[in-house]
């Protein structure tokens, strides 16, 4: 059996009907695809990133190693690349091929595992994180995107430092958004530092990446939002709050955006202790990025009664 790099249409297509044949689909996202050649395409696994995803294998073929050998392949790829570490998600009948390359179970939410491998894990990471960051107390916690960052956000970030000791903000590191990770992470500092007791710190890799979250095995598209909200604030509380002394979060209510309310929900849900507080308004309205962004498209001076003078600064500067 020989395992191939589909780079030809016709080559994508037959991936795509190995995961129709599953009941599964082929994310949007997909950087790299393989195929498992035995005369014919009969089993198909891909790339987005660092991330393995869409692996699938013709029902007549399970059960003889073939996806076994496709994901030692996929990874062999990433080291090729300089990639040492990676994610997959999964559903149970893959569970045993991913743990038996010694890939890591981080979390495992309504049937679905998140996996991780390569030179470093979760624990390790954020013990080493927390020692780099000096954090020696116990926190209440924020994340926030900061698309870009607003009044609003700056008001609630301001409530937890009143109320709490020490707070850390986690800005998103992920870049995807409009706004690029590095400038949202200075204007952040730049807006806080008047706050002597709040940390403003990267999110890492392991928090709020919908990049990472695959869907290729959801049949129910409805469920995706809850399941990732789930899997990610089941991550948080596993490891963020007890490796670095996280004691509660404070989140905004969300009069908007489905997704972030639906997310909130499920927060609110657990038994961690979450800190909700009504959404700062300004002239009837209520601060959110969303409307920053509409009023930057119309003339950015709009901006100014909405944001902290960092924001207006830097994104005066970035938009020249």
């Amino acid at each position: 059996m020989n395992i191939e790099l589909a780079v030809l249409d016709k080559q994508i297509d037959k991936a795509k009907e190995l995961l129709v044949a599953n009941g599964l689909s082929y994310d949007s996202d997909i950087d790299v695809t393989l195929l498992a050649i035995e005369e014919e395409a009969v089993g198909t696994i891909s790339l987005s990133s660092n991330v393995i995803k869409c692996l699938s294998v013709s029902e007549d073929f399970q059960g003889m190693g073939i996806a076994l050998k496709l994901v030692s392949k996929v990874v062999e790829y990433l080291f090729s690349k300089g990639v040492i570490h990676y994610f997959a998600y999964t559903k149970a009948n893959n569970f045993e091929v991913f743990r038996g390359l010694g890939m890591t179970e981080v979390v495992t939410v309504d049937g679905i595992t998140l996996f991780e491998g390569g030179f470093y894990n979760i624990s390790t990471y954020l013990k080493e994180f927390k020692s780099e960051h000096s954090l020696d107390q116990e926190y209440a916690a924020l994340v926030m995107n900061l698309n870009p960052m607003t009044n609003g956000h700056l008001y609630l970030i301001e409530k937890a430092a009143k109320e709490n000791k020490n707070v850390i903000l986690f800005v998103v590191e992920e870049d995807k958004s409009i706004f690029p990770f590095d400038l949202r992470y200075t204007i952040a500092k730049e807006a806080c530092v008047h706050l002597e007791n709040v940390k403003v710190l990267p999110s890492t890799e392991y928090m709020i990446s919908k990049a990472t979250f695959s869907t290729y095995f959801i049949k129910d598209q409805k469920i995706i939002s809850e399941l990732f909200a789930k899997i990610d604030f089941e991550i948080f509380t596993k490891y963020f709050a007890k490796i670095l002394g996280i004691t509660k979060r404070y989140i905004g209510t969300e009069p908007y955006c489905v997704v972030t309310s639906a997310y909130n929900d499920v927060m609110l849900d657990s038994s961690f202790e979450m800190v909700l507080v009504e959404r700062k308004t300004h002239n009837d309205k209520s601060i959110s990025a969303s409307l920053v962004r509409e009023l930057m498209e119309k003339d950015i001076k709009l901006i100014k009664e909405y944001v902290p003078d960092a924001t207006y600064k830097n994104l005066i500067d970035f938009r020249r």
